[in-house]
């Protein structure tokens, strides 16, 4: 749970710049696409080293790759997503 605080507090100040008052609901949503990241991580390395018998290197690089593009692309659309302005 520590190293999920950590990451949401620096994709917030640094990597989307989020001025977002409500901290609670963006939080919400950071774990949820953290938890289906996990998901993923956990399908693929299945996938890859149980069923497809490729060494585990192989299998971690594919998930890294694709939950890396998971989370960021999910991130900044939803989670962190630019409020509109309506003037």
């Amino acid at each position: 749970m520590i190293a999920v605080i950590n990451s949401y507090t620096w994709n917030r100040r640094w990597t989307f710049r989020s001025g977002n008052p409500e901290k609670a609901q963006e939080f919400t949503k950071f774990l949820i696409v953290a938890g289906i990241g996990f998901g993923l991580n956990v399908s693929i390395m299945f996938l890859a080293v149980s069923k497809l018998h490729w060494p585990d290197y192989y299998g971690l690089v594919l998930a890294t790759a694709i939950v890396t593009i998971w989370n960021f692309t999910i991130n900044k659309l939803w989670v962190f997503k630019e409020p509109v302005i309506i003037e």
